[in-house]
């Protein structure tokens, strides 16, 4: 099941950019660039990936309930492709220049009024609230969890889909401690998080 996949509109402005424009991986490293501003990979119509240019656009200000993540990694969901490619235009419109990105891992570096619970400098991952194909996303903080140490960005940020996924398949069932559930396709992202979920809830897995 595709998770609602947001998107940034920014400003279109004329920026030349080279086969040597990068992300950077800390801010400091802008030479110049206004404080206000980051770097992130803008869309600006629909085609293939080569659409992708790498731009300034506006740095992200988090409101009430949301953080702001310095991304260090994050996730290319099937149904941004189907964003880029125009698939999903009549459904979800998308107003270019537009930025796209759902999964996102990386360190909140400012939180918004109202945030409990995750601070400055935690190691998150989760959803953007904004694209997260960018050097900083908002995310609400209700949806991002802190990472465990240990665990990389990269393969943090393989699980938000995922687990949100089973989440919405396994709750309609409302199982209880000691019942026995068939996973079918155990060994896919979902189906592996199902067993880990089921498990942890008490219940008996079995495959078929």
């Amino acid at each position: 099941m595709d998770t609602p996949t947001p998107t940034t509109n920014i400003p279109n402005t004329t920026n030349t950019t080279t086969d040597a424009d990068i992300l950077p991986a800390d801010p400091a490293g802008r030479q110049g660039r206004a404080e206000a501003t980051m770097r992130a990979l803008v869309l600006d119509g629909f085609g293939t990936e080569d659409g992708f240019v790498p731009r300034d656009a506006p740095l992200p200000v988090p409101g009430t309930g949301q953080v702001r993540i310095r991304v260090r990694a994050i996730g290319i969901n099937p149904l941004e492709t189907k964003i880029r490619k125009g698939w999903m235009a009549e459904v979800m419109p998308t107003t270019f220049p537009a930025i796209l990105g759902n999964e996102l891992a990386g360190v909140v570096d400012a939180v918004g009024d109202g945030v409990q619970g995750i601070a400055v400098g935690d190691r998150v991952a989760g959803f953007a609230a904004t694209g997260s194909y960018a050097e900083y996303a908002l995310s609400r903080a209700d949806t991002v969890a802190r990472v465990p140490d240990g665990l990389s960005f990269e393969h943090a940020v393989t699980i938000p889909t995922g687990a949100e996924t089973t989440r919405r398949a396994l709750a309609p069932l409302r199982i209880t401690r000691g019942e026995t559930v068939v996973v079918n396709g155990a060994a896919g992202g979902v189906g592996s998080m199902a067993v880990q979920l089921l498990v942890a809830a008490g219940g008996e897995v079995g495959r078929p």
